[in-house]
């Protein structure tokens, strides 16, 4: 019994497989915020080592704030594109 053909790695492929993956965007929560929420939370007088660790703890929490509502997000995303699953 021989298994199914493989997908070709298209850029599509690629970029469909990431808009609906929940992880995804768990780890483009994670990002944001460690770009956009740090700066306001960095104190004075921080290493170059302790800015690089401060920025690494906030997209931590960024990332795991957003379990639930990054799975919900990607369905919505294959619901919206793919349609309903009902047929």
């Amino acid at each position: 019994m021989s298994s199914p053909p493989k997908r070709p790695m298209t850029p599509a492929y690629i970029f469909f497989y990431l808009l609906f993956s929940s992880e995804a965007w768990r780890i483009a929560a994670g990002f944001a915020a460690a770009v956009l929420v740090t700066p306001y939370l960095l104190p004075g007088g921080l290493s170059t080592f302790g800015r690089a660790l401060m920025y690494l703890m906030v997209g931590v929490v960024g990332y795991t704030l957003l379990g639930m509502p990054s799975r919900r997000i990607a369905a919505w995303w294959k619901k919206t594109i793919l349609g309903s699953s009902k047929r």
